[in-house]
């Protein structure tokens, strides 16, 4: 919501929360992986509705440009170039309601279970919090933050569809392992697959395709039958670079054709305001209303070095 926080009230708006140690991550009632492997439990803060941070990628080194003799003075050092992003913040507020019958059950101690209507509704409405948090910073579309216009952050797929090594023409997975591991050689040589914790994230349906049509480095796919158990999928994906883990995510849609490569050390969650509960009125008659909310946005470290694949 656009002025949740009274951001454009003046000067007796809410002023910026600075605690961003947020009990959100202790939710685990639905798949939520990109958002639980997200650094920035309490470390980046947004300190306005546009966030943004510095890049520094460093090249790969074929040969050593920088030997000196004694006393050589430094006039070739050409230092790593640094560039700025940003990102816009995003407000999500989803409302929980008790009736007044439920209150007076409440405050006389009634039946088992009902004495915690409330805690359940906080419950359930930061789970939805959550799950819609997760969706957009996966697959979020960027939005300016104005007085009557909701914010939207840019999720991974588009930032590597914008700042990343890409491939828009990519066979069906059945006959694109060739051209995605050319598109692995491009990213490399763009700074990519570095770090140790590198994802291959892409929808369930590819997910399993992959695991029916890609062999990695080694020979032939293999499958395996015990106990009358067929294991027919892959949880990581071995290339000339290292190893990939492959991460199939509900919030891409079955039809959806984004393959995208990141590295969880890259990927951060920046908070403008931590989740919590604020009053919002309901147009019913309620004993107790408010709504579970947060203000924050991706914040990934090196963009240049996402790699993007489009499966058509």
């Amino acid at each position: 919501m656009a002025d949740t926080l009274n951001r454009f009230s003046g000067p007796g708006s809410v002023g910026i929360y600075n605690d961003i140690v947020d009990e959100i991550y202790d939710i685990n009632c639905a798949e939520t992986p990109f958002m639980d492997t997200a650094k920035g439990v309490a470390a980046l803060v947004a300190k306005d509705f546009t966030h943004s941070w510095i890049s520094r990628v460093y090249a790969n080194a074929t040969t050593n440009g920088y030997k000196v003799y004694d006393g050589k003075a430094l006039t070739s050092f050409t230092p790593p170039t640094d560039t700025a992003y940003s990102n816009y913040v995003e407000q999500t507020c989803v409302p929980w309601s008790i009736g007044k019958g439920m209150e007076a059950i409440i405050k006389q101690g009634g039946k088992a279970g009902v004495t915690n209507a409330l805690t359940d509704q906080v419950t359930s409405a930061r789970a939805t919090l959550k799950i819609n948090n997760e969706a957009s910073l996966v697959n979020g579309t960027p939005v300016a933050n104005a007085a009557t216009t909701e914010g939207a952050m840019g999720g991974i797929v588009y930032m590597a569809q914008t700042y990343g090594s890409s491939d828009t023409t990519l066979a069906s997975i059945s006959a694109g392992e060739t051209k995605f591991r050319t598109l692995l050689n491009t990213g490399a040589n763009a700074g990519a697959l570095q770090g140790n914790k590198q994802c291959l994230l892409c929808s369930h349906t590819n997910r399993d395709k992959i695991a029916q049509y890609w062999k990695g480095i080694a020979d032939d796919v293999n499958t395996m039958a015990k106990d009358k158990t067929i294991e027919g999928s892959v949880d990581f994906y071995a290339h000339q670079y290292g190893i990939l883990t492959i991460q199939g995510h509900r919030a891409l849609a079955s039809d959806d054709h984004s393959l995208v490569v990141y590295d969880t050390n890259d990927l951060g969650v920046a908070w403008l305001a931590p989740t919590q509960t604020i009053d919002y009125p309901l147009a019913t008659v309620t004993a107790a209303s408010g709504a579970e909310y947060n203000a924050l946005t991706l914040q990934y470290d090196k963009p240049t070095t996402l790699i993007y694949a489009y499966v058509s």
